[in-house]
């Protein structure tokens, strides 16, 4: 059952993928532009793991694996008939896939397996440089923890009430910035026997949702282990700052002690 942990923060998105031919795709800097059949998932391979997807609300993207999840082999399916979107993937390594994807009818018109791989330097466009940096180019450098271009760093370390005394949110630091401003904070579970489930997919920040994208380190917080805490990095629009955020999630709750560990 889910519940509501009020706060401010945002969202990932996840993946998903099918069987077939496999065909490289060379990203890096350009977009990238995949045909997937409607009846069948297609397989999705990255060279890392895939920290967040955003704009894929018209498809189903989930880890090929369900049981050992790996999240830089996922599958794709389409929602509808004629499902299409520029996805965005942000790689483990702080590198981004622009990724155009459309539906056909047959899945003769399209491959059963994408293998992704990284474009060589000489390969690369030359890139021309911004005043401001992007979106996608400040949670980069949240996740990786470094100076963003046009942007002040200011530490906070508060703890943020919610409705879950056992689950508690730190907010670390901001980055403040004319366009955006980034939120990094601190999940941290510490119960002794309960796991948490946080569920990004469904996260809110005020009325309109006025976060534009998110990263989380891991979804499911255990007890009184490594995995008990997690990094959340959220960016929005500049002069949001004080909106309220709705991040459901399920408590597992555990029969025994040994069950947790």
């Amino acid at each position: 059952m889910y519940k509501n942990l009020k706060i401010i923060l945002l969202v990932c998105v996840g993946c998903i993928s099918a069987s077939g031919y496999s065909k490289t795709i060379k990203y890096g800097g350009d977009d990238v532009f995949l045909k997937i059949p409607f009846s069948e998932q297609t397989i999705l391979r990255f060279p890392h793991a895939v920290k967040t997807i955003t704009r894929a609300n018209h498809f189903r993207i989930e880890p090929a694996n369900e049981k050992e999840p790996d999240y830089s082999v996922l599958k794709i399916s389409p929602r509808f008939t004629k499902s299409k979107g520029k996805i965005i993937f942000l790689l483990a390594d702080g590198t981004i896939v622009k990724a155009n994807i459309s539906t056909v009818e047959s899945d003769l018109n399209a491959e059963g397996y994408y293998d992704f791989q990284q474009k060589d330097e000489d390969e690369k466009p030359v890139a021309t440089v911004k005043a401001d940096i992007s979106e996608l180019e400040l949670l980069k450098a949240m996740i990786r923890g470094r100076q963003a271009n046009g942007y002040r760093i200011k530490k906070i370390g508060k703890k943020l009430q919610g409705r879950e005394n056992d689950l508690n949110l730190y907010l670390s630091e901001v980055y403040i910035g004319k366009r955006y401003t980034g939120y990094i904070y601190k999940l941290i579970n510490l119960s002794k026997v309960d796991k948490y489930r946080i569920d990004v997919r469904q996260l809110r920040i005020g009325n309109k949702n006025r976060a534009i994208m998110s990263s989380v380190e891991r979804t499911l917080l255990k007890p009184d282990s490594e995995s008990n805490s997690a990094g959340l990095w959220v960016v929005v629009k500049s002069g949001n700052r004080s909106a309220k955020l709705s991040l459901p999630f399920e408590v597992i709750k555990s029969k025994n002690k040994e069950e947790s560990k």
